[in-house]
């Protein structure tokens, strides 16, 4: 199946993460005009580092999203990752400072809020999160020669786009592993039911039989309904039931469906994209225990020796987004995505080796990023590679096929296996690992 036809498909993905993870909060600091004073960590007792400054630049979805309300989860993090790593020796020995702006969701508004930054001469792009418009302005970034890294990128152009380096698993992957993890869960016969109202519902329904086929998973079900809120779903769930499915793969109104279906006595396991769905929602719907599915990046939910520095620096720097705080059960996958951003232009800097008393350029940043080969970030991402855009800046990156596995137990998220940090890479479950690889 060629990429195009791959990225119709999947497109389905980023509108149901779109939709789910637009949760709003009222915490924020923007401005009027959508810009956030610029942070380099130097507040209490920390003392930054002595080099010269970094300035990197980041843009969200703060505002004007589906559900309204303010979401500063993106820019909190990168935040946290700032003061953080300013208080632990800085990049290299460079302390560094981090200008944002929120996009207001809107397409315009983000290419404005991009050119004031690369205005600003910002050496990358760091950690940058808003699905709706970020396909209008990652080539403005990189046709610019500055380093665009990472953040939460539900498009390609980690993979088609020369100088945009992915950090989260390649979109194109996620769909093979939603009907993996479902597989990984025990589930033999899979249903699915998508959204009738929009063209890419309709064109993934190929990908789930194309996925189902490689990896020996029969899809029972294959049929579309509507996804608006307080849909009837009762006969689609015995439809499911008679097929033999036990497992269901949704992108409706998932929360409605799970309900439906146990009042019909069907239970099955529920598969998913990203940790898509909000803590208060999953303790509000028993039905989703059991469901199993995959993440592009390590879990914002559960703590391990890798990523002990993430969880120090949230409960520290924004305790409202950690356990216990008051937007925890908002969290989603955009923060893990943000800080493993920040670790990667971290490293590529470490790697090109820049005197402290330097200036760190956005070349020295691309040098740095070309020496990533099989960089796992110490175990905080499976391993990755980078082209070498100096060399050649028509050569896009490759692909990263690897995720990490989660379920829901007990009205929380956990790890798959529970308890453990393992990611799964489609080249290995091709060669017949279907185990995948421990972290640490």
């Amino acid at each position: 199946m060629n990429l195009r036809k791959l990225l119709a498909m999947l497109a389905v993905f980023t509108l149901f993460v779109t939709v789910m993870t637009a949760c709003g909060d009222d915490d924020t600091t923007a401005s009027d005009d959508g810009a956030t004073d610029s942070t380099d960590g130097s507040g209490g007792d920390c003392t930054p580092p002595t080099g010269t400054e970094i300035l990197i630049g980041q843009v969200s979805a703060q505002t004007g999203g589906p559900a309204g309300g303010t979401l500063t989860l993106a820019r909190d993090t990168l935040d946290a990752w700032v003061q953080h790593t300013n208080c632990n020796g800085g990049v290299a020995g460079h302390p560094v400072k981090v200008s944002q702006r929120d996009t207001r969701t809107d397409p315009a508004a983000g290419g404005t809020a991009v050119q004031e930054l690369l205005d600003e001469g910002v050496v990358a792009m760091v950690g940058s999160a808003d699905t709706t418009t970020m396909g209008q302005w990652q080539a403005l970034v990189t046709e610019a020669g500055v380093p665009l890294i990472g953040g939460t990128v539900y498009n390609a152009a980690d993979i088609t786009l020369p100088g945009m380096y992915g950090v989260m698993t390649t979109v194109t992957q996620i769909l093979y592993f939603e009907i993996f993890a479902l597989k990984n869960a025990g589930a033999t016969k899979v249903a699915s039911l998508l959204c009738n109202n929009a063209d890419v519902c309709l064109q993934a329904r190929a990908g789930v039989l194309a996925a189902g086929e490689a990896l020996g998973v029969e899809i029972v079900y294959d049929d579309v309904a509507d996804n608006t809120p307080g849909t009837d779903y009762t006969a689609q769930c015995l439809a499911m039931k008679n097929s033999g499915a036990d497992a269901v793969l949704p992108f409706v109104d998932n929360a409605g469906l799970a309900t439906n279906c146990a009042q019909q006595g069907f239970e099955p396991i529920y598969g998913g994209s990203e940790v898509s769905i909000g803590l208060d929602d999953v303790a509000a719907t028993p039905a989703f225990q059991g469901l199993s599915a995959p993440m592009s990046a390590f879990p914002y939910f559960q703590e391990f020796p890798t990523t002990a520095a993430y969880f120090d620096a949230i409960k520290t720097y924004h305790p409202e987004h950690a356990e216990g705080g008051d937007l925890y059960g908002q969290a989603h996958m955009a923060s893990s995505h943000v800080w493993v951003a920040g670790e990667t232009f971290k490293k590529a800097v470490e790697n090109a080796a820049v005197a402290e008393d330097a200036v760190v350029t956005a070349e020295d940043v691309h040098r740095g990023l070309a020496m990533f080969n099989g960089e796992t970030l110490s175990g905080l991402i499976p391993p990755r590679t980078y082209a070498d855009y100096l060399a050649d800046p028509t050569v896009p990156n490759p692909q990263n096929d690897c995720v990490f596995l989660y379920r829901i137990n007990d009205g929380k998220y956990e790890t798959t296996p529970a308890g453990e940090l393992r990611y799964y890479c489609r080249s290995d479950i091709e060669a017949g690992n279907e185990a995948g690889i421990p972290v640490g």
